[in-house]
C-alpha cells in the first residue's frame, strides 16, 4: 500500500528536508508552501496524513487545521503539527478540536518524527 503524505510549510528549505527525511518506496511525498492552495490540494487529493507548520503567511496551520476540520471528506485525515516559537495553549486547544496526533518543535528530532508518521500511518490503516 502506498500512503500518501502532504507537507505543508512556507520554509521551502525546511519543505525539502522534510520530504527528503521521509523519502520511502511505500510513501507518495507531496508538498506545499502556500496554505490557501495547500486546502484546495488536501480536498483533491485526500492524503493519508498531513504535516502541517503553525507559522505560515495568509493561513496559518492551526487556521488550516480547523478547516480540514470542518469538512467531511478531510476532517478525519491525521495531522501532525510541526513548529517553533508557538503558543502551547493554542496547540493544546486545537488537538482537542482537530484530528492532531502530535506536535513537534523545531529542530525536530528525525528518529522521531519517522517514528510518529509510521505510527499514524499504521493506525489510520486499522481504522
Amino acid at each position: 500500500m502506498k500512503y500518501r503524505i502532504m507537507i505543508i510549510d512556507d520554509d521551502k528549505e525546511f519543505l525539502e528536508e522534510l520530504k527528503e527525511l521521509l523519502q520511502a518506496p511505500n510513501y507518495d511525498i507531496v508538498t506545499q508552501d502556500n496554505s490557501v492552495e495547500a486546502l484546495s490540494d488536501i480536498k483533491r487529493t485526500i492524503p493519508d496524513l498531513i504535516l502541517l507548520d503553525i507559522k505560515m503567511q495568509e493561513l496559518n496551520g492551526i487556521q488550516l487545521a480547523a478547516l480540514i476540520n470542518l469538512s467531511a471528506e478531510t476532517k478525519k485525515i491525521p495531522l501532525i503539527l510541526i513548529s517553533g516559537n508557538v503558543n502551547h495553549e493554542e496547540i493544546r486547544e486545537a488537538m482537542k478540536i482537530c484530528n492532531i496526533q502530535r506536535y513537534f518543535e523545531k529542530p525536530v528530532d528525525p528518529h522521531e518524527l519517522i517514528a510518529e508518521v509510521r505510527s499514524v500511518l499504521s493506525s489510520a490503516k486499522k481504522a
